[in-house]
């Protein structure tokens, strides 16, 4: 064993010229194949991330109208997002995401006593899918039944005793009467919504009984999710839930045209089955084109979907440059088992001796693999080396990957870019298989070029 370790060193040293090349064309063909590794691994770490988060939080999706208004009820006499909308969305997206639907209209009351103006008490109803009812109480919802917080339950309450509060309505298939409004027997007003009886009146034919939210302190506020994007949902885009009034979206099919809308709330939360980042977009995008008479854009905020556009780019330059590395290590490949047939014939002699003083082909065979192995362990530790050294530097999709894509009637996306870059990592995991290519390649070109060599041992 020590005289054949001597031999291949002697033989490494004769040939280093040669070899010095074999390892740097290995170097540079591991270092770049390692190297578009590690940026391949991290950029699927970080897209397996965000698809993580995306099925854990809500995506909002924003709307607002031509001339940039935050209030929809400044321009438009419809939801942003109407309830056939929501029902269309369902339909189309339902089986790849959650849709959290919210419908809001305006309410209000006002309190007199003594012919004074003493309490005047902001109102909203809100009618809620299951899905995002649920997301916000911790109760069951009953059917045919709203749900008020306790500001909005202390005026309705008032509007059951008809003696003490004398009740007004103004909207509703109501006209104002500047007689009845002004008279000392009105002491409670109610606009854009009517009571009858203690109930709410939807419509004509629909008034529905309320009752009070239970544990309301666990659910303070609605945000108002969907016209928030550039601001604080605490300057002024939240409901007290104090205030509002709940009911449920199948409620909405016969809310009277005469009730004033005022906004929408829609959220999605992605499926972790079909997951598919181009869903919010393409839901804003759908609905642009559906409310685009009435000026109507629509955004997202689509981290995930860009970054995946970015990867399947990034994807296409690092095969390239894996290409790149293939062809290399080709040529490495190809060169390496050319000069084994050459050294094999240039030790025909030395081979015909050694097999005369008892060595085998077999250990001869063994001896000019260790010489080769060596050579391509050299070239493949000097190219992971490398590629340590260059994976930190490469950029990954986190780097400059756009924050928004939004819908507007040219179909123009604009992305908000985020400039916090994202370098890659390089994985230990690929070494030992980047060593043991190299090791099955010596061992591949050896097999080679003694193949293509006549058997020298027939000629002693």
């Amino acid at each position: 064993m020590k005289y054949t370790w001597y031999r291949i060193c002697r033989l490494l040293w004769s040939h280093k010229n040669v070899y010095w090349l074999t390892i740097l064309e290995l170097a540079a063909g591991i270092g770049i194949l390692v190297s578009g590794m590690n940026l391949l691994f991290t950029n699927q770490r970080i897209l397996d991330s965000y698809r993580e988060d995306m099925t854990m939080e809500k995506t909002v999706i924003y709307h607002n109208q031509a001339g940039g208004s935050m209030d929809p009820g400044a321009y438009a006499d419809t939801m942003a997002v109407r309830y056939e909308d929501y029902l269309k969305l369902s339909e189309m997206y339902g089986d790849q995401a959650e849709i959290y639907y919210g419908a809001i209209y305006f309410a209000s009351a006002r309190l007199f006593s003594q012919g004074e103006d003493e309490q005047s008490t902001p109102l909203e109803i809100v009618f809620m899918n299951d899905a995002m009812f649920e997301d916000m109480f911790s109760f069951k919802r009953q059917d045919d039944r709203l749900y008020a917080g306790s500001r909005a339950a202390a005026v309705l309450q008032k509007a059951g005793h008809l003696d003490d509060y004398p009740v007004y309505c103004i909207g509703h298939e109501e006209s104002l009467n500047p007689e009845v409004f002004q008279s000392q027997e009105t002491k409670l007003v109610f606009y854009d919504f009517k009571i009858e009886n203690n109930k709410i009146v939807l419509s004509k034919d629909h008034a529905l009984s309320w009752e009070p939210i239970p544990n309301e302190e666990q659910t303070p506020y609605i945000d108002r999710l969907s016209i928030c994007e550039m601001l604080d949902p605490a300057d002024g885009a939240r409901f007290e839930i104090q205030d509002c009034i709940i009911g449920s979206t199948d409620m909405l099919a016969y809310v009277s045209e005469d009730y004033d809308p005022f906004d929408s709330i829609l959220q999605i939360r992605y499926l972790t089955k079909n997951f598919d980042p181009k869903i919010a977009p393409d839901m804003a995008n759908w609905l642009g084109r559906e409310r685009g008479e009435d000026h109507y854009q629509f955004s997202v905020s689509s981290k995930m979907y860009t970054m995946d556009s970015m990867a399947q780019d990034m994807g296409g330059v690092i095969t390239r440059y894996m290409a790149v590395a293939a062809v290399i290590l080709a040529i490495c490949l190809a060169g390496t088992v050319g000069r084994v047939q050459k050294q094999i014939f240039c030790r025909s002699a030395s081979l015909k001796i050694a097999y005369c003083c008892g060595a085998t082909r077999w250990q001869s065979f063994m001896e000019l693999f260790g010489e080769v192995a060596l050579v391509f362990l050299a070239g493949s530790i000097l190219g992971i080396f490398g590629a340590a050294a260059v994976t930190p530097m490469l950029q990954t999709i986190g780097a400059g990957v756009t924050e928004s894509i939004s819908y507007n009637p040219y179909r123009i996306l604009t992305p908000l870019p985020i400039t916090e870059p994202t370098r890659a990592v390089f994985y230990p995991e690929l070494i030992v298989p980047a060593i043991a290519f190299c090791l099955a390649a010596a061992l591949i070109c050896c097999a080679i070029g003694a193949a293509g060599v006549h058997d020298t041992e027939e000629q002693v």
